[in-house]
């Protein structure tokens, strides 16, 4: 499944001028995804230099060490959220960082994998984007329970998700 996890930046000239990773240091890639802007910045990273990146997904986290094995202790990946970026870092002892990278896009590696949940292909809902099974969706569960509890639909894969949205968006523009 890791095989085609990979990222292709745009913007990344932009990125990299106001990141400035020849400057060296510690950089922290936040949404490692499958390390495309994490390649860039090892690429100008100075030896002494070090980009953690993090990454809820297991998939990604393979994906990426392995794209970015070549780089050595140049690169070292943290499982986790990057909220608890803080924390990540204090746990193997970085308590400074030089530059944050995140990209708060969305996956299309994610997008197109059944088992992920932000799928527009028929799959089980689970409003969470790591096998972790965190919900970074609570208001669209909010909102999708409150209309399971007017509409009485059942969901449990996104073709049902998709019908129900089609059934409320006909509701609301009935109402103008």
């Amino acid at each position: 499944m890791t095989a085609d996890f990979r990222h292709v930046p745009i913007m990344l000239s932009e990125t990299m001028e106001l990141l400035k990773p020849q400057r060296g240091g510690v950089f922290v890639d936040g949404t490692l995804g499958g390390g495309g802007h994490s390649n860039a910045i090892l690429e100008r990273l100075p030896e002494g230099s070090l980009l953690v990146g993090i990454d809820r997904d297991g998939d990604a986290i393979k994906a990426a060490s392995d794209r970015l094995s070549q780089y050595g202790n140049k690169f070292m990946a943290l499982r986790g959220n990057f909220f608890d970026m803080r924390s990540l870092l204090n746990g193997v002892g970085i308590t400074e960082v030089d530059g944050i990278l995140l990209d708060l896009g969305v996956s299309s590696y994610q997008l197109d994998c059944r088992e992920m949940s932000r799928t527009i292909n028929d799959a089980k809902v689970k409003m969470s984007s790591s096998e972790l099974g965190e919900n970074q969706f609570p208001y669209a569960n909010i909102y999708v329970t409150g209309a399971l509890k007017k509409y009485g639909k059942i969901v449990s894969s996104t073709n049902d998700l998709l019908d129900l949205l089609n059934q409320l968006l006909k509701v609301f523009n009935e109402r103008g």
